[in-house]
This record gives C-alpha cells, structure tokens and sequence, in this order.
C-alpha cells in the first residue's frame, strides 16, 4: 500500500499531466471553433447577436462590384475580406500558469470588437475582452468536453 505522501505526489502529477493535456487539446480545438463560428457570422462572445448587417455604403460596394475580388457576399456577415483578420488568431500555451490565451493580432480586431467599425461605430465581438464577458455556449461546451475528457484520462 502506498503512503499518504505517495499518493498526493502521484495525484498531483497526473493532474499535471490532464491540465497539459487540456491545454494542447483546447489550442487545437478552440481556435478552429472560434473562426468557425464567426465564419458564420456568429459571435464567439455570450449573450452578443449575429453579427450587425454590414452599412449600406459597403453593401453598395459589394454590389456596384468593388469587392468582387474578394469574393464579398452580404450575408453573413463573417468578418472576411482578405483573409489577414482571421489569419491573424493566435494563440500561446503558459503550461506554469495553466493558461490559454488567444488573441487576434490584427489591428482590425480591436476595431471590430471594442471601438466599432465603420462610421456607425458598429461593434462586432470576435473574443471576450471585457470584464464580465465569456464565450458563447457552443464553445464553452466545447471547453468543458476537452477538460472532462483530459480529467477523465488521467484521474480515473
């Protein structure tokens, strides 16, 4: 039989080695979720709507064929011209920390989620950025499945 001390030493290396698993599997998984799901024009973010309907004057471009290298149709409204925005979600594991974080890098994400796009100021949430904010359900069930599963694995 093992000792008291064995046993702690042996269940805090096998959660160790679940938070590691979690985070490799959420950095593959969240990422591609996240852009699936803006891609659609649905915001990552809890409680925010579709996206808001891109203005008149840019739907005009997209009709008068400004866009059409592009490939720009009005709906949805998934936040993809060129492909740099959404290019631009990194991510970066702190495995002492046990953190994920993800951002976008490119400036127009900070545009479209805090500032507002456009001249109506037009806010479209890419991530959770504000104090309070968190991801919408279908991504943080994701989260909770990829965490069960590590646990599930390592702490039988």
């Amino acid at each position: 039989m093992k000792s008291v001390k064995e046993m702690e030493d042996y269940i805090a290396k096998q959660i160790l080695k679940a938070q590691d698993e979690f985070l490799e599997n959420a950095n593959d998984e969240i990422p591609k979720l996240i852009i699936s799901q803006i891609s659609k024009g649905i915001s990552p973010v809890a409680g925010e709507p579709r996206f808001a309907e891109y203005s008149k004057s840019y739907k005009q471009q997209m009709k008068d064929g400004q866009l059409d290298a592009f490939s720009k149709k009005p709906r949805p409204v998934n936040l993809k011209l060129t492909g740099i925005l959404l290019d631009s979600l990194v991510t970066k594991i702190n495995k002492s920390r046990g953190v994920l974080h993800i951002e976008f890098t490119d400036p127009l994400a900070e545009i479209h989620t805090v500032q507002g796009a456009g001249k109506s100021k037009t806010i479209r949430k890419m991530l959770p950025m504000q104090e309070g904010e968190e991801f919408n359900r279908v991504i943080t069930q994701r989260i909770k499945k990829i965490f069960k599963e590590a646990v599930d694995k390592y702490l039988k």
